[in-house]
């Protein structure tokens, strides 16, 4: 029997009662802590009936002012004191774990020595307690679960009852329909995607994807740089439900003394990516791999983000693709070009060695043409290091209704600007 609420009257005042209960939950959403929510629910009946599958509906640790722990402590608590079926974990709809919540303890990477690089010192364990109660709920059909927010963990870095969780959690999704946004934890890509635990987590139910690769450091051997790229297509492959995807690559990446643009494996992470029939955004970030290599979104996408490094034969690339459905680009392409240092034999494509052949270093290239012709929306930083020449004539002539607005050393363009 669900937890009746106690106070010295069982009654709201009557202006609440007029108050919808969205909204009212919305009011007591501000609350620092779970907590709290639960105390002053427990005053009123009325309060308590109307909002508590709001309240509940998205479960989200709030850490505002540093690691609130003792929150999630207190909310334990509650539930050993008034029992597990008096709380709202059936209402749950959807779980936000924030970046730590799944890893073991600092106390315990220490002690097993797991190796996990990605570790920082304000990381805090998420209560195992609380992992039990929601495998305990989605086994036994007491919660229907409908989106989680998770962050990937490198092998070895996972909590037992995390485990445990995404166990559960897998078996769940086979007859439920789950949605799962992945990210990765922005202030450390030191992770290699061959590294991560790829196994636990129900990749076929993820929709949102923030995938790192490629290290913190540079790839050494033409071995590590095929392990990497098998392993992320071995990713993409089984999350064919994607909707967005955001890769992110190591501008660091770039001094390896072997001709990584002609692994044949490139060609099979193109063709993972192609096959992702529902993705509709696409993100790229740093160097993917290499310079020249030019990564052909799906025909699905219509909001496209490059923030790459690039060299020519990247852009005349990137002028020849249609992008027949690209409604809205964000771009930011930086120039490789010299500023590589050691012999860049190995990272030019065949139309990059005229700008290093060059005696003007302001070298200035043209692309001649730009096929797409849809785009509603630009964004990009003001033009630095080596863009083509005729870019912005080229991007206004095919897409007709693009107006300039110039802010700071940003460039914004749309269709009914004033310029």
């Amino acid at each position: 029997m669900e937890f009746q609420p106690e106070g010295p009257t069982g009654q709201c005042p009557s202006f609440l009662e007029n108050i919808p209960p969205e909204l009212l939950s919305e009011i007591i959403g501000f609350l620092d802590r779970r907590s709290d929510m639960i105390s002053l629910l427990q005053t009123s009946k009325t309060m308590y009936h109307e909002t508590y599958p709001h309240i509940w509906h998205t479960f989200e640790p709030v850490f505002r002012d540093g690691p609130k722990r003792c929150d999630l402590e207190k909310l334990l608590t509650i539930t050993n004191e008034k029992g597990v079926n008096a709380m709202g974990f059936n209402h749950i709809k959807e779980i936000r774990f924030l970046s730590g919540n799944m890893r073991l303890s600092l106390r315990k990477l220490f002690l097993v020595g797991a190796g996990c690089e990605t570790m920082r010192p304000y990381d805090k364990g998420f209560p195992g307690e609380l992992f039990d109660i929601f495998s305990a709920k989605l086994a036994a059909g007491e919660m229907k679960l409908r989106r989680v927010r998770l962050h990937w963990e490198e092998a070895g870095c996972l909590s037992e009852n995390a485990q445990n969780f995404l166990r559960v959690l897998k078996e769940y999704s086979k007859s439920n329909r789950l949605s799962i946004n992945a990210v990765t934890d922005l202030f450390s890509r030191k992770a290699y995607a061959h590294s991560l635990q790829i196994d636990a987590f129900a990749l076929e139910c993820f929709t949102n994807l923030q995938l790192p690769f490629l290290g913190h450091t540079s790839l050494t051997t033409e071995a590590d740089a095929v392990q990497e790229i098998e392993a992320v297509v071995k990713i993409l492959q089984q999350t064919q439900s994607l909707e967005k995807l955001e890769l992110i690559g190591n501008k660091y990446a770039r001094d390896c003394d072997f001709p990584i643009s002609k692994l044949p494996q490139l060609e099979d992470l193109q063709n993972a990516i192609t096959n992702l029939k529902y993705l509709k955004c696409l993100t790229v970030s740093g160097l993917i791999f290499h310079p020249s290599f030019f990564l052909t979104p799906p025909e699905s996408v219509t909001i496209l983000g490059l923030r790459q490094i690039v060299s020519i034969s990247w852009w005349r690339k990137f002028a020849q693709c249609p992008l027949v459905n690209v409604t809205e680009l964000k771009m930011k392409a930086s120039y490789l070009g010299t500023r590589l240092n050691g012999d860049p034999s190995g990272w030019l494509g065949e139309d990059d060695k005229e700008v290093n052949e060059a005696e003007d270093k302001n070298y200035k290239f043209f692309l001649g043409g730009l096929a797409m012709q849809n785009l509603r929306k630009f964004e990009s930083y003001r033009p630095y290091f080596c863009w083509p020449e005729d870019f912005w004539d080229l991007l206004f002539e095919r897409n007709k209704g693009l107006k300039k607005e110039e802010v700071g050393n940003y460039i914004y363009l749309g269709e009914g600007w004033e310029a």
